[in-house]
Formats: structure tokens, C-alpha cells, sequence
């Protein structure tokens, strides 16, 4: 019986569904790797998950035994969003353009807190369109904050 040892390179999706669970039988936590997408899946074996050929993959000879589920970041973007001058107590709706963002998709998103003043919080934060990242900030410093800029990092899975 053949095993895997290390990740195996499959370039196309076709080839991951045509992949032969006799000849190598998927082990759990097995790793692959779609090369068009660079992208890495884990065997899961008794998952159902219904198959989206994007995050999960139904080998084709093993459907009734388990899953590829993608297990890493998709794209990680950064770009900045101004946060506008903000009176005690308020809020402000703030968006900025992250070149490579696409709404919709399943995403983490944070931000680099080095310049965000005390007591000045983000309450909300969302892909409003592709490429715009729409912060909600609360001003709760007990003054007026001045204009500044926020580092923001996505995560898109």
C-alpha cells in the first residue's frame, strides 16, 4: 500500500476529483496541494460538506468517505482607511480602498491598533464593495480626534 508523506502537488481541480483512493488511500489530515490555485486542503474523512470546487473538493471515488477542505488564507491584502475627524461621543463611517478585496467573500479583517488614539473604537468592520473596507469608529477619548490614518489587513479565505 502506497502512503503519503509529505503534500502532494495536483495542478488542476479535475485532478484532484480523479485522484485514486485505492491505489492511495486518503489518510486524515493528508495534505494536497491545487497548484492553479495555491491553495492547501486537508483530508477530513466523514465530512459532508457540500462541494463548492473552492474550499471544498469531492474526490470523485471517495465522496461517501470524506472531504478536501481548504485549510489555508486564499489572498491576504492591506491597505489604510482615513478615519475622519470625530467628535466626543460619535461615530463615523469610514471607508478606504484594499486593492484585491472581493465582496462577498469569507474574510478576517484587522487592523493595526499602534495609531488608533484610547478610547477610540471600531465597532464594525466589512467589505462594502470590491476593493472598500468600511470601518464604523467610535470616539470615546472625552475630546475631538483629529483625522488619521488606520492600517487595515484582510484575510480572505
Amino acid at each position: 500500500m502506497k502512503t503519503r508523506h509529505e503534500p502532494q502537488l495536483v495542478q488542476t481541480l479535475a485532478g484532484i476529483k480523479a485522484l485514486n483512493n485505492t491505489e492511495i488511500p486518503n489518510q486524515p489530515n493528508d495534505i494536497i496541494i491545487w497548484g492553479d490555485k495555491n491553495r492547501l486542503f486537508r483530508w477530513v474523512p466523514g465530512d459532508t460538506t457540500a462541494g463548492d470546487d473552492e474550499f471544498v473538493i469531492e474526490q470523485t471515488d471517495a465522496v461517501a468517505l470524506g472531504r478536501w477542505i481548504a485549510i489555508a488564507a486564499r489572498k491576504v491584502t492591506q491597505g489604510a482607511v482615513t478615519i475622519d475627524a470625530t467628535s466626543n461621543g460619535q461615530s463615523a463611517i469610514n471607508t478606504g480602498t484594499v486593492t484585491g478585496v472581493d465582496q462577498g467573500a469569507a474574510v478576517a479583517i484587522s487592523y493595526d491598533t499602534s495609531n488608533l488614539p484610547a478610547n477610540m473604537f471600531v465597532e464594525s468592520a466589512c467589505i462594502s464593495a470590491d476593493n472598500t473596507v468600511r470601518l464604523v469608529v467610535t470616539n470615546e477619548t472625552g475630546g475631538d480626534a483629529a483625522t488619521f490614518d488606520l492600517d487595515v489587513t484582510v484575510i480572505e479565505f
